[in-house]
């Protein structure tokens, strides 16, 4: 079977798109495909993995302005090569306002890939596709949000593509009454992907064999097994957990309940290792968020989230908010202190995934 990414544009295929929507949230679409028409007017873009003639995922931005901000420590120097020269020669496109305060950047809206075909790498080929795609038009960062609750995606965001994140926003999108989302606030973090930056470009170029190219327009074998996880994740295949894969908040339709040990949750930290912010006791099986601490200006910090969060709060909506409220918390806290979200590993036991906030961007 072979796997081809380019830009979706006729109705028929952004009724797809909406279609497929529908599918992974289970509600009716976030954006209809009137909506994704208009925005690829004014320089917006839905790219779409086909997979032998159907679509098999898509993602969907559109191009905006913001505040400019200093790049997070870690991340000023960019790569040489092809990801450096991308852009115009005449450098990023103009922005409205006072020269020097805004700066152009690309929203990635939405990322959905369909639920039956997840853990082949289609997330991060259509992510990588327009990483591409954003480069020939001079854009240097992609913004996106997720919930920092869903495990899959943060390790995809962070540890596979390299994005980090230094806002936390509560409530982001208010209410949302899809089946992922119903009952608890839409809290959301807010991905920064500096594209030209050595850090992103080693993620987009590393480990690539048969099968997670991700270069638009390339067919390549869907399913192929993806290239193993960085050394420090100790993993190989896409992703740690059974949290859904995408942007905003992609849905998950768990297949079984994993066995877990007795006791998930990792013992104190030694001399060496970064310290933990949050404590968590298993419950049965489950984890259960405890009391937490700020982080006291160490190079790295820990924190820990449940690993297949979508699936065990089903049925249990007071488990959900205490997460959602412990987490929120401790994230803004450290965030707060200057540290970014960089990466995600997966933790002991197969119940706990644990976050690693830095003061500086890792390679």
């Amino acid at each position: 079977m072979q796997l081809v990414i380019r830009p979706l544009e006729r109705h028929a295929e952004l009724a797809q798109a909406e279609a497929l929507q529908q599918a992974v949230w289970g509600g009716p679409p976030l954006v209809p495909s009137a909506t994704m028409r208009a925005v690829l007017e004014v320089g917006g873009s839905v790219l779409g993995a086909w997979l032998d003639g159907e679509l098999a995922g898509f993602c969907f931005g559109f191009p905006g302005w913001r505040q400019r901000q200093p790049v997070p420590p870690g991340l000023e120097e960019p790569a040489g090569g092809a990801a450096a020269a991308a852009g115009p020669p005449d450098g990023p496109p103009p922005v409205p306002g006072e020269p020097g305060r805004r700066e152009p950047v690309f929203h990635s809206d939405l990322l959905a890939v369909r639920p039956e075909l997840r853990d082949r790498g289609i997330g991060r080929r259509l992510k990588l596709a327009q990483r591409e795609w954003a480069l020939r038009q001079g854009l240097h960062l992609i913004t996106w949000t997720y919930d920092p609750l869903q495990a899959r995606n943060g390790y995809l965001n962070l540890t596979r593509l390299g994005g980090v994140a230094r806002r936390y926003v509560r409530e982001f999108y208010g209410v949302l009454d899809d089946e992922l989302n119903r009952g608890l606030p839409a809290d959301r973090v807010v991905i920064e992907w500096y594209l030209t930056s050595r850090r992103v470009a080693r993620r987009a170029g590393a480990g690539e064999g048969p099968g997670d190219s991700g270069r638009s327009g390339l067919a390549v074998p869907a399913g192929a097994p993806g290239p193993g996880a960085g050394a420090e994740t100790a993993a190989a295949g896409d992703a740690p957990g059974s949290a859904p894969e995408g942007s905003r908040a992609p849905g998950d339709r768990p297949r079984h309940r994993p066995q877990l040990r007795p006791d998930p949750v990792p013992p104190a930290p030694g001399p060496a290792e970064r310290p933990v912010l949050n404590r968590v006791r298993d419950d049965g099986g489950l984890p259960v968020p405890l009391d937490w601490q700020a982080p006291g200006g160490e190079p790295e910090v820990a924190v820990l989230i449940p690993a297949r969060f979508a699936e065990w709060r089903q049925n249990r909506p007071q488990w959900g908010l205490e997460w959602r409220f412990h987490l929120r918390h401790v994230l803004e806290a450290a965030l707060g202190a200057g540290y970014l979200l960089d990466r995600c590993l997966p933790g002991p036991g197969g119940a706990i995934v644990t976050y690693v906030l830095a003061r500086r961007a890792s390679p």
